[in-house]
C-alpha cells in the first residue's frame, strides 16, 4: 500500500483528540532525546552509588594502631568518648564522619605527618574530609589544652615537683625545666622574613616547661623562627608566675640561651671554681628532662618534625597544631602509653644551635635584679655543690 505524497510515516490517524494528545507527548520526548544525544555523551550510571569502605582505629591491629596514630587501642577509645559531644556529626546523612573516624585522621596525620592527601588514603575518604577533620579535631583539642595544660601553684604540687628534680641530680627547688624547638611551616603570606630562623627555614620557635615526668606544664607557640628565647620568655606569663604574690617558690632551669634571672638557673658560662662544675653538670643532667620531652613529642608527633616536611599551613593554625599535639602527649602519659622512640627514623638535628647566646644578662635585667638573680645562684653553687 502506497502512502500519500508529504504524509510523514510516523503520523497516526486517531479517531480521538486522546490520542492526538499522546502522540504529541511521545514526539516531544523523542525529540528531546534526539537533542541529548547529539549535544551530551551517554553516561551510564550504576543503580546504586557505591562508596569506599572506611576505616578507623578500630579496624587496625594493635601494633598497626601504635604505628599510625600513635596511641593504643584502648587510649583512643577513651579519647574518642573525651571529644565525642564536640565531634558529634550533626548531619544524619551515611557519609558524615563518625566521631572514631575524624579522631582516626587527625591522629594519623599528626602522627606520620604525611599530607593530607596519604592520610586521605589511609582512612579511605577525601581530602577534602580530611582537612574538615583535621581542623575540627585541632580545634577542639585546642580548647581543652587548658584541663590538659597547666602549672600547678599549689603548695603540695610545688614540693613534689621539686622532690622529683631533685631526685635527677640534687639540684634544689627546681619547678620546671624549660627548652624550645623549632617547628617548620610554609612562608606565610604576611611578614615571611620574621619567621626564617637562623637555619634559613620558616619555622614557629615554640617554647616548653616540662616536669621530671616529662609532662608539659607550660606552651608558648606564637612567637615566629627569628624571635629569641630570651626575648620569648620576657614577653611570656613566666615571669609573672614567678613574681607575683610569689605563687611560686623555686625556679627554671634552662640552657645557655636564656639569661640568669632570679626564678631562671641557666648553666655558669665561664666556672672558675669545682663547685661551680659541679654545679653545671648538676644543671644540665636536670635540664636534659625537656630535651627528651621535645624529642619524644616529635617523635610521636611527626608533623612537628621537619623531617617530614614543613607544614602547609599559616602560623596560626600550626600553633593550634604544636598545642594539640602537647595535649596528646599529656593524655598518652595520663593513659600510661608509654612510646618507644628507638625503632623511629632519627629525627633531624635538634635545632639549639639555631639560638644565639643569651643577651647580655644587664641588657635585659636592671642592676638590682641581676644583682639578686648572681646571690641566689651563687647561694646555690655554694650550699648544694661545694662539697
Amino acid at each position: 500500500m502506497a502512502f500519500p505524497m508529504g504524509i510523514p510515516l510516523y503520523t497516526i490517524i486517531v479517531e480521538d483528540g486522546e490520542g492526538e494528545e499522546e502522540e504529541q507527548q511521545r514526539m516531544e520526548a523523542k525529540r528531546i532525546r534526539q537533542h541529548g544525544k547529539r549535544h551530551h555523551p551517554t553516561r551510564y550510571y550504576p543503580p546504586q552509588r557505591i562508596y569506599r569502605q572506611r576505616r578507623s582505629f578500630e579496624d587496625l591491629s594493635d601494633d598497626l594502631c601504635v604505628q599510625r596514630v600513635r596511641l593504643s587501642k584502648g587510649a583512643i577509645a577513651n579519647l574518642c568518648e573525651l571529644l565525642r559531644e564536640d565531634l558529634q556529626p550533626h548531619s544524619t546523612a551515611r557519609t558524615a564522619l563518625s566521631v572514631e573516624m575524624k579522631v582516626t585522621t587527625a591522629l594519623n596525620f599528626f602522627g606520620t605527618g604525611s599530607f593530607q592527601g596519604a592520610t586521605g588514603n589511609m582512612c579511605n575518604i577525601s581530602q577534602g574530609a580530611v582537612r574538615a577533620a583535621i581542623q575540627q579535631v585541632t580545634d577542639v583539642l585546642f580548647t581543652k589544652a587548658a584541663g590538659f595544660i597547666n602549672f600547678g601553684i599549689t603548695p603540695r604540687q610545688q614540693r613534689e615537683r621539686a622532690k622529683e628534680f631533685c631526685y635527677i641530680a640534687g639540684f634544689p627547688n627546681v619547678q620546671g625545666a624549660i627548652g624550645g624547638t623549632h617547628v617548620a611551616l610554609k612562608a606565610p603570606a604576611e611578614q615571611p622574613l620574621i619567621f626564617v630562623n637562623r637555619k634559613g627555614f620558616h619555622s614557629l620557635n615554640v617554647q616548653i616547661v616540662c616536669d621530671a615526668h616529662q609532662k608539659i606544664l607550660y606552651v608558648n607557640a606564637k612567637h615566629a623562627g627569628s624571635c629569641h628565647d630570651s626575648v620569648i620568655v620576657q614577653h611570656s606569663t613566666l615571669p609573672d608566675l614567678f613574681h607575683e604574690d610569689n605563687r611560686v617558690q623555686g625556679w627554671l632551669v634552662g640552657d645557655q640561651a636564656y639569661a640568669l634571672q632570679t626564678w631562671l638557673m641557666p648553666p655558669l658560662i665561664q666556672p672558675r671554681m669545682p663547685a661551680e662544675d659541679v654545679y653545671n653538670q648538676a644543671q644540665a643532667a636536670t635540664r636534659a628532662v625537656v630535651e627528651r620531652t621535645i624529642r619524644l613529642l616529635k617523635s610521636r608527633f611527626r608533623c612537628l618534625d621537619r623531617s617530614s616536611g614543613a607544614l602547609q599551613y599559616t602560623p596560626q593554625r600550626v600553633a593550634r597544631i604544636v598545642i594539640a599535639c602537647c595535649v596528646l602527649h599529656n593524655f598518652a602519659l595520663q593513659e600510661g602509653h608509654l612510646f618507644s622512640v628507638d625503632d623511629e627514623e632519627p629525627l633531624l638535628p635538634e635545632e639549639r644551635e639555631l639560638q644565639a647566646p643569651a643577651f647580655e644578662e644587664d641588657e635585659l635585667l636592671e642592676d638590682s635584679s641581676l644583682d639578686a638573680a648572681r646571690a641566689i645562684q651563687n647561694q646555690i653553687v655554694q650550699e648544694e655543690f661545694n662539697r
